[in-house]
């Protein structure tokens, strides 16, 4: 029997998003044609630009994109790049306008209702983000719906909704059994609800097809301790050791080793805690950190509309989290010391408030993404993500009507 292809790959739920539209986007290029007809010079330019784009040249693919634009304005795959590339610079607006576009010309396209489905999840607007998804998952001749069903279910994690999360990973997997990421946070999931038994399996048909990655160990090393599998958990936190000794995760082996209090104890009830999570470290050591980072001395104020309408439009924050809850906004406030300022907004989303959580003013998106390194490992695992002043502004006063503050 030929042995299936196994897969290293990455497990952070942002990445994913941003890695399965780069791959999709490259089937956008290939226009509906009669014959061999040769490529246009529009086709030529798009073609170009995903080359650029490719080695991370975004101002090149973007020149190329504009000109392939000026000669069919009408091109799908023009379009659909167009918005790929604005919402790299953080031009969410403009990326919006072009996929919107996109969509218009070519309605049952799968990849461009991924982009952006991509596009509105990181900007926030969930059930938008949702809808797309799953219009780009049961779209005609789409032969890659799990792609897209994964990207809700990652979506879904951010609000925070695990079984609809849950919901959307088994429909990947049933699209598709070989999908390494659906599997992961399958197992992830089982394993937050004490269901160690279905979480051991799914892990184990993870490893079928692709390779231990410090995540999955890590993932291995929660369940196997949940099970009372105590050699398991050794020859784990062996690999662990051996494979990664630098990641967070083996830090976390050697925090929850020095206590084990914590280390053997259940996922607290909480909810809030989880709420301001979408990592894939468990619920017990995100607390053990989070224990650990508070410190005798006061937070920085917490800021809200005023002090963020107030920063220079052209400069970068980073987001760190988003939910429906306030008091879940403030106790996570309360729980972390952060050198930059934390601030904090709320805007009308149908009949309730959504609250964001910013972190930091920085004059430049390379010192933002600097700063995300520099943050704290539980902080890290929460997936935070650049955005400029501009766009946050433009929300807050879009929204002044709605929510006063």
């Amino acid at each position: 029997m030929k042995r299936q292809k196994r897969h290293s790959i990455g497990l952070v739920p942002g990445f994913l998003l941003l890695l399965l539209a780069t791959q999709l986007i490259s089937c956008v290029t290939q226009e509906t044609r009669q014959g061999p007809t040769p490529l246009s010079e529009a086709e030529i330019n798009i073609q170009l630009a995903l080359r650029h784009l490719r080695d991370d040249e975004v101002e090149q693919a973007l020149a190329r994109v504009n000109q392939a634009l000026k000669q069919e304005p009408e091109l799908v795959s023009a379009n659909s790049l167009a918005g790929l590339l604005y919402e790299k610079i953080d031009r969410p607006d403009v990326a919006a306008s072009f996929f919107q576009k996109a969509i218009m010309l070519a309605p049952h396209d799968a990849a461009v209702r991924n982009n952006y489905g991509k596009l509105l999840c990181n900007l926030g607007r969930l059930q938008e983000a949702d809808a797309e998804f799953m219009q780009a998952a049961r779209s005609p001749g789409n032969r890659s719906p799990e792609i897209a069903y994964t990207n809700a279910g990652l979506c879904a994690l951010r609000a925070p909704d695990p079984g609809r999360a849950e919901t959307n990973f088994i429909a990947a997997l049933q699209a598709n059994a070989n999908m390494p990421v659906a599997r992961y946070q399958l197992a992830h999931s089982y394993q937050q609800q004490g269901r160690h038994i279905q979480a051991q399996n799914e892990l184990r048909q993870y490893l079928a097809i692709a390779e231990h990655t410090a995540q999955t160990l890590w993932l291995a090393i929660i369940i196997e301790r949940g099970l009372g599998n105590n050699d398991a958990v050794e020859l784990y936190s062996q690999q662990l050791k051996l494979q990664f000794p630098d990641s967070d995760e083996y830090l976390l082996l050697m925090q929850t080793e020095a206590q084990p209090v914590y280390a053997h104890s259940a996922p607290p009830a909480n909810n809030d805690l989880r709420a301001a999570s979408t990592s894939n470290i468990t619920a017990s050591a995100t607390a053990l950190i989070d224990q650990q980072s508070i410190r005798k001395k006061p937070n920085k104020p917490l800021q809200k509309k005023a002090w963020l309408l107030a920063q220079d439009p052209r400069h970068y924050t980073v987001q760190l989290m988003s939910g429906s809850n306030e008091s879940a906004i403030k106790r996570f406030y309360e729980q972390n010391q952060l050198p930059q300022q934390i601030a904090y907004y709320a805007i009308k989303n149908k009949d309730s408030l959504w609250y964001t959580m910013l972190y930091g003013s920085f004059s430049g998106f390379s010192k933002a993404r600097e700063a995300i390194n520099q943050l704290p490992v539980n902080l890290r695992n929460k997936q935070p993500w650049v955005r400029s002043f501009d766009s946050i502004q433009k929300e807050i006063r879009a929204n002044q009507s709605a929510v006063a503050e």
